[in-house]
């Protein structure tokens, strides 16, 4: 127990020390990934977007911008490092969801109108009702938060 309890100070020092508000944001391409992009951290703690330059490539300039602010979202509201400390194998897919929403909200804030009306057609007309994965919305939860953040 008292070893949980030291691991979970020296988790927070670490977090605290390397926060992405102190650090620069590292974009780094991996033709292999499986999705466009995914916010993470690297090595030394530093926070790191991995990209599929490929997708990227494929979904256009509009919805690669949405999805760039959208990674960026995730490190600036803290999710990876929030996760390390509440997620749980009880509420970990409603985590996830809502964070996946959360991040699609700050993007529809930080991005101009066209790429975000780009990203609510890419979300209804590609994925609709379904979900990619377990920790994300369906196309039309996602197309509905973006709307209501950039103000449609």
């Amino acid at each position: 127990m008292r070893k949980k309890v030291m691991l979970k100070i020296f988790l927070a020092l670490l977090i605290f020390y390397s926060s992405s508000a102190t650090s620069q944001i590292i974009e780094i391409p991996i033709p292999q990934l499986p999705d466009i992009a995914v916010a993470s951290i690297g090595p030394y703690g530093e926070p790191v977007i991995y990209y599929n330059p490929y997708i990227v490539q494929k979904v256009g300039p509009l919805i690669s911008q949405f999805f760039r602010a959208h990674e960026y979202g995730h490190h600036a509201l803290n999710h990876i490092r929030r996760e390390w400390f509440e997620g749980n194998p009880y509420n970990r897919t409603w985590l996830r969801q809502n964070y996946e929403k959360e991040a699609d909200c700050f993007a529809a804030r930080n991005v101009p109108p066209a790429v975000a009306g780009a990203a609510i057609q890419f979300f209804a007309l590609t994925q609709g009702p379904k979900r990619p994965s377990w920790y994300h919305p369906t196309g039309y939860e996602r197309a509905a938060v973006i709307k209501r953040c950039a103000g449609y």
